[in-house]
């Protein structure tokens, strides 16, 4: 059982959450409409995850809170959702220490992948994302493709047909149904894939993809 807070002002999105949660192993423990109640409650309830919207009216902020939260609970397992999915918002939301950033408009099963990956302590990306973040750190330094290829040497040809779905943008269920592998399978492959090339994230096999010429980013969706 995965035991979340739920911090929303919002009192009909977080009934919303609990509808989308109903017949899985997560378990909404507590919910919360005010920012202020995070720290404490967090601290009393002891959650598996809170997740928590980052506008509070005039109140403080998500990010206000997330930094304190982390300052008190260094391991705090955090969500944070917002109306506006801006990639400045995205950023500051991984910067601040948050695992995962979500849209209010996401589906329930990509909520539900979430808070399964992030319970386990990973971070989490949507495909949509990754492919902001990568753009954002692509643009800083786009002429860096020194021996881009050479590493890209040490996958294997199936790891290489992997690591190219996944920095395309897909999900691993894609990744999966376009190869008629299991999720498992891609999900092997995956953590094979960054070892091999000593990174952590989707992201990162999306710029170093992009700097080794096999994806172009301006060309991709926002």
């Amino acid at each position: 059982m995965i035991n979340i807070l739920i911090a929303d002002d919002h009192a009909f999105f977080a009934d919303g959450v609990k509808q989308a949660l109903k017949d899985t192993e997560i378990n909404v423990i507590k919910y919360i409409p005010s920012a202020d109640q995070i720290i404490d409650e967090f601290t009393n309830i002891k959650p598996d995850l809170l997740l928590s919207d980052i506008k509070f009216g005039h109140e403080l902020n998500g990010f206000d809170v997330l930094e304190q939260l982390i300052a008190i609970h260094p391991s705090a397992k955090v969500i944070l959702l917002s109306q506006f999915d801006q990639g400045e918002t995205i950023k500051e939301s991984y910067k601040r220490g948050a695992k995962a950033f979500l849209s209010k408009s996401t589906s329930s099963e990509e909520l539900i992948e979430a808070i399964r990956v992030v319970a386990k302590g990973e971070l989490y990306f949507t495909a949509e994302n990754a492919i902001r973040l990568a753009k954002s750190e692509y643009d800083k330094d786009p002429d860096d493709a020194s021996n881009i290829k050479e590493l890209l040497t040490k996958l294997n040809p199936k790891e290489h047909e992997v690591f190219l779905l996944l920095a395309k943008g897909l999900s691993d269920e894609k990744a999966a149904a376009t190869l008629d592998v299991s999720r498992k399978t891609i999900t092997n492959y995956k953590s094979a894939i960054k070892e091999k090339l000593n990174i952590n994230t989707v992201t990162e096999m999306t710029i170093i993809a992009s700097k080794a010429g096999l994806v172009r980013l301006r060309d991709m969706p926002e």
